[in-house]
């Protein structure tokens, strides 16, 4: 018979090795060594091996007045420190309701946590994406302002050059005027003067000057070269 298709009551056979002993149950027909019942392993094809029932079935079995020669021991059918029985249910784990509290905020912290680092780094690779124009176009902007302030500069240098120029014109004229202004009084007093001096002439008489004027008509004939009409006659 195969140790595998064995229906263990005591404990598994994959931690035993194939040469150790066990008895079967003639009630139960499950199967434990006689580590495990802690008792003499008792001879097979014999019938006290034969007839053998486990602790469990013989607690089972009303009690009669017959005696059992079967060696049976008030003990444990499990070792201290041995492996869950095959077919055996899973040991259950009391659960309370803070331990199962702090298991979901540990999952859900876990995964809102992966959530959030998904969702950085796709808002940067957005933010990334949506940038790159822009930081083309401030480039381009910055270039252009470089351009600009150097143009501005060479105006600047122009306009204050020009500004040099017309105050150099403006002086030049305020001299101008001050010396068309002296030159003005100056023509006015010469104007005056000239006035003064022609009213202070007395004029001749007219017959005079008709006398005058034929007398050098005629010697206009004797003479040569031009008539000065105020050479004394």
């Amino acid at each position: 018979m195969s140790l595998k298709l064995v229906n263990w009551g005591c404990c598994s056979q994959e931690d035993k090795d194939d040469n150790e002993r066990f008895i079967t149950c003639n009630s139960c027909k499950k199967s434990f060594h006689f580590l495990c019942l802690s008792i003499p392993e008792i001879q097979s094809n014999t019938d006290i091996y034969n007839k053998w029932k486990c602790p469990s079935c013989l607690n089972r079995m009303p009690k009669t007045s017959k005696k059992d020669s079967t060696p049976v021991r008030n003990i444990s059918t499990t070792r201290g420190n041995k492996r869950p029985a095959l077919n055996s249910p899973p040991e259950e784990h009391s659960l309370t309701s803070d331990r199962v509290r702090a298991i979901v905020e540990d999952v859900v912290k876990t995964e809102l946590s992966a959530m959030m680092e998904k969702l950085k780094c796709s808002i940067l690779d957005i933010i990334n994406k949506e940038l790159t124009p822009i930081k083309k176009e401030i480039r381009d902007m910055n270039e252009s302002m470089t351009f600009i302030n150097s143009k501005f500069e060479l105006i600047e240098a122009d306009q204050l050059n020009a500004n040099k120029l017309l105050k150099n014109i403006l002086e030049d004229n305020k001299k101008l005027e001050s010396t068309v202004a002296d030159l003005t009084q100056r023509l006015n007093y010469l104007e005056q003067q000239s006035r003064k001096y022609i009213q202070a002439t007395p004029l001749r008489d007219l017959s005079y000057n008709k006398q005058r004027g034929n007398i050098l008509r005629a010697r206009s004939g004797q003479l040569k070269g031009p008539i000065n009409p105020y050479v004394n006659l």
